[in-house]
This record gives structure tokens, sequence and C-alpha cells, in this order.
């Protein structure tokens, strides 16, 4: 296949149905399995509604585009697509014969070939459990293959102990995965300064905020959603002095994004909460280093769907908890008996009750108007990053399983 590396005894492919090298877990396997020696190829689709990132060094990226059909026509586009990725997958482990395949999440296991000559070893990532009730007619079957498909894993990791429990249920797994949480290197963010990094609370400036030196800005980054404690949290702000600024990045639906602007512009907060989407890999790092306080809060979660997927999956597994916390920012979470154990451990989060959210956030922000105290909880934080949250120390464990095996496996593995 052109551009494609020539093979090698530790050739390895990563797999991922969507955009690997936007998603951390996929950017940072595929980095930490180059540097250990491995010729890494990531096989994945195309950036949509993404600002993309650029390839690791030492990394070959392999885009599968879409099929030639307008997305216009739903669901046969995406039947078409996932055929295709499936089948350019396959013609690719064929053609390339990698000695290490690595999948994250369950598409790209299930487009794995059934049987493949030589064989390789197989490594797979659950780091979110889909509801079983709510997959689709396309997407159901293709889950099932993907749990069933698991249980031939030669690693499996989770990216929290309660998922890693889930997938060993839902995969029938004979052991529990390893945990890997999903968070940042520690090269990621230098270390924080306080005072934070003017380039916010310039470019806030110049976008129409009323900022000074003294603001305190409220940063949310990421999942701009329902159920994501943003109305609450712009209710609270509202009552809050004028320099406290509500700053939300990411990519929130067509739909999500009218209604939140419609109600930033209802509550007269034009100058005070800010959207930004798809922000460059830059500006998501400036803003980190400029913000005082990380917003991780979710809820209320209503009946259906949205409450089947919070119990599936808690905060715990989010990359922004392990964010705020390498960028050296005291975090608002919420009362998830899940988080209890990062709660208790690490002295850098006010937690707040889902069902009073408004008051709490509200009591919290003031408190939190204390820049020393914003230093003291940010500073554990950044510690607690150092020392145990970093994916070096995270993905320890996952490339030790997959030394051992390579090591016990002889001439299959290469």
């Amino acid at each position: 296949m052109p551009g494609v590396p020539a093979i090698t005894m530790k050739s390895c492919l990563l797999v991922a149905y969507g955009y690997a090298l936007n998603d951390p877990v996929s950017r940072q396997a595929a980095t930490s399995l180059a540097h250990a020696g491995w010729q890494v190829s990531v096989f994945h689709t195309p950036p949509v509604n993404v600002y993309p990132s650029s390839v690791p060094t030492s990394v070959h990226a392999f885009e599968c585009p879409g099929p030639a059909l307008s997305a216009q026509l739903g669901p046969l586009y995406r039947m078409a697509k996932w055929q295709k990725f499936r089948r350019e997958l396959q013609r690719w482990i064929k053609t390339n014969r990698p000695k290490l395949v690595v999948t994250i999440m369950l598409h790209a296991l299930a487009a794995l070939p059934e049987v493949t000559d030589p064989p390789f070893m197989l490594v797979s990532c659950i780091y979110d459990i889909p509801s079983p009730e709510d997959a689709g007619r396309l997407d159901s079957p293709i889950l099932s293959k993907g749990w069933k498909r698991l249980r031939n894993a030669d690693v499996v990791w989770s990216s929290d102990v309660y998922k890693a429990e889930l997938a060993r249920e839902f995969g029938n797994l004979a052991r529990t995965p390893l945990v890997c949480h999903n968070c940042p290197p520690i090269d990621y963010l230098p270390k924080p300064t306080w005072p934070r990094d003017p380039w916010l609370r310039t470019e806030l400036q110049r976008q129409g905020a009323e900022i000074c030196d003294q603001s305190c800005i409220l940063l949310r980054a990421g999942a701009i959603g329902d159920s994501g404690g943003i109305e609450a949290t712009l209710e609270a702000v509202r009552r809050l002095p004028g320099d406290h600024i509500f700053l939300m990045m990411g990519r929130p639906s067509r739909e999500y994004r009218t209604k939140l602007l419609g109600r930033i512009t209802e509550l007269g907060m034009r100058n005070r909460a800010f959207l930004w989407e798809q922000p460059s890999d830059e500006v998501w790092n400036k803003a980190l280093q400029g913000a005082d306080i990380g917003h991780l809060i979710h809820g209320p979660f209503p009946t259906g769907r949205t409450q089947r997927l919070y119990e599936l999956n808690s905060s715990l597994s989010n990359y922004r908890l392990f964010l705020y916390m390498a960028a050296g920012l005291p975090i608002l979470s919420y009362d998830d008996s899940r988080l209890d154990v990062v709660h208790k451990e690490v002295d850098c989060f006010r937690v707040l009750r889902v069902n009073n959210l408004v008051e709490e956030t509200y009591q919290a922000l003031l408190e939190l108007g204390s820049s020393a105290l914003r230093m003291k909880l940010g500073e554990a934080g950044r510690k607690a990053h150092e020392r145990r949250y970093s994916w070096e120390h995270q993905f320890r464990d996952v490339m030790r399983a997959v030394s051992q095996h390579r090591a016990g496996c002889g001439a299959i593995c290469g």
C-alpha cells in the first residue's frame, strides 16, 4: 500500500473508527509505542468538525476515506462508511501483516479480519461503555461483535476500575482488564504559574470581556451539551461580581449551540460567558494555562438514554479531569460516589451536589475568589499529576504486559 513503512519485526497498527489524532488515548498510545521501538501506523477516518492535529513523530497515519455518498443519506451513508472502513482495514492488515494491533473501542475491534496469517498480538482499549439499549440498528450488531471479540485480546485495558469491571462483564472475560486512566503526558503542559498566563485574559478582553488582572476565569474544557451543569453555572456566575468569566471550549451540537447562545443573551452575559468552538491544540493549551478554575460538573440527568449512559460511565475516565490537574487548576466537581477515591486523594476539588447546583456553584466560586486558595488547590492537583496521574505512569502496566506477552509468544509476535 503506498506510503506505508516497510514491514519490520516490531510493526504495530493502531485502529480507531474515528479521527485518532484528536483522541488523547489513541494519540498517546501510538506515541508511547513508537518511543518503545515499535514501528507504528495509525488507521483511522478523516477529521470531521474538529481541528486536525499534527501526526506524532515516528508515527505513520492512514486515513480511510468515506464512501462516495452524501452524508445527508443518513443510515445508508453510515452503513457504507462502516463497510468501507472494515474492508480497507482488512486489506491493510493482509498487505502489511503487523505484529501488534491495538484497537481503540469496540468498532475498531469488530472491524478486524476473522482470521489472519500470520496472527498478531491483539491489545484492546475500552474507555467508554455504550448502552446496549440505546444502540441503533447498525451499531447494535457491531457492538455485540466487538464484545465477543474482546475475549480474543491478549491485553485489555480500561480507563477506570468501574469500566474495567463492566468490560469484564460485557466481554465475558476471564480476567479484569488493566486500568490506565485517561491522563495527559508530563510534557503536555509546563509547570503552572501564578498569576496565570496572561494570554487568555488578553484574548477574552479582545472578544469583549470586561476583564482585569484580578478576574477569575472558569473553564469548561470539552463536553459542551445537556446535563453538563452549564445552565446552572451560568445562573451562578450571573450572581457573582462582573470579574467572573465563564469560558466553554468544545464541539456542541448545532441544537445545543443555539440554545446555549440564546440563554447567554437572555441572561445578559455576552461579555461574561464565551463559547470557543473547535479550538486548535495551541489555543486549547493556552486556555488551560490561563484559566483559574476547571469545570467538571455533570448533571442533572433526565431519565432515559442520558441516565443510562451516566450509570455506565463516570467522570473518573474524563480526560479533562486530569487536564485540570496538569494545568494546576482547582476543580469544581460533583457528587458522584465513583469519584470519591480521587476527591479524597487529591485536595484540589470543591464537590457540589447536583440537586442544589446553582447555589453550591455560587458559594464555591465565591470561596475560590481567593487567588491564594486557588494556588494552593492547584498545586495539589499538579503534584498529583506529576506523581501518579500522568500518561507515562498510567500506561506503564499496559506496556509491561505487551512486552511480557511478546517475550512469551516467540515467533508468533516476532
